[in-house]
């Protein structure tokens, strides 16, 4: 009987060694973060060519106060159908508001759309308070003040993330102020100061996926590759966004 062996032996790539591939990536990186951030020095805008709104309540004789509801009194104000300038009314009661402001006592009304929102004895309000020289002080409902229910509710959230992704869950909150820091900070500033949009939107956006992705997913060659997928979409996102703004005029 005879016997055939045949051995094929194939041979792969096995491409660069884990290690070097892991140095090389993070140069790369690197150099596009350096460049991001120089980007983003260069445009960053000087705060005095940021405009900025008048404050609505900043005129002689009127400000807002905070107070707290001690009484509210319903009274039949003829409301629903339709207003003065045609607009549709809320059918239902209206409401004359007594607050403590400042240690003394302020009263204003609400329609019965803002009646049936719901207030309360207790609740804490702002209040415009509008007082001529001269005269006698007269208040408007502004709003409620949330901001111990708001920073409860944030409070809350952020517990449940931890408690469910422990430091993932920790580093994606983190994620989220980033975010938050350079919207707020560099992208709408910047925006209003009249520097150039494209610019501004690429760089900020580049800044916020280089530190949010490998917060959310830890430093690894898959985030890497991940992100640069994302700055690729980046770049042609605003290839898009040049060549439709030009060709739409």
């Amino acid at each position: 009987m005879a016997h055939s062996h045949s051995h094929s032996h194939s041979t792969v790539d096995p491409g660069p060694p884990r290690r070097q591939l892991a140095i090389t990536l993070t140069i790369v990186v690197l150099t596009i973060a350096a460049a991001a951030l120089a980007a983003m020095i260069a445009l960053w805008p000087d705060s005095d060519a940021v405009p900025r709104g008048q404050n609505p309540y900043g005129a002689d004789g009127v400000s807002t106060v905070d107070a707290t509801v001690t009484k509210v009194s319903p009274f039949n104000c003829h409301s629903g159908g339709a207003g003065p300038d045609g607009s549709i009314e809320i059918a239902g009661d209206c409401a004359k508001v007594t607050a403590d402001v400042d240690g003394g006592s302020g009263t204003f009304s609400l329609d019965a759309s803002r009646y049936k929102a719901g207030i309360e004895p207790g609740d804490k309000i702002r209040l415009i308070r509008i007082e001529p020289q001269g005269q006698e002080a007269s208040y408007e409902f502004l709003d409620f003040k949330r901001g111990m229910p708001l920073t409860a509710l944030a409070l809350i959230f952020g517990v449940l993330v931890i408690a469910i992704a422990r430091w993932r869950g920790l580093f994606a909150i983190v994620g989220i102020g980033v975010t938050l820091l350079a919207l707020t900070k560099f992208m709408l500033p910047a925006f209003l100061a009249g520097e150039n949009p494209l610019a501004v939107a690429v760089v900020g956006s580049t800044v916020i996926m280089l530190i949010v992705l490998y917060l959310a997913h830890g430093v690894s060659i898959r985030t890497t590759s991940a992100l640069f997928g994302t700055l690729v979409g980046i770049a042609i996102t605003a290839l898009i966004g040049v060549v439709a703004t030009d060709w739409t005029r």
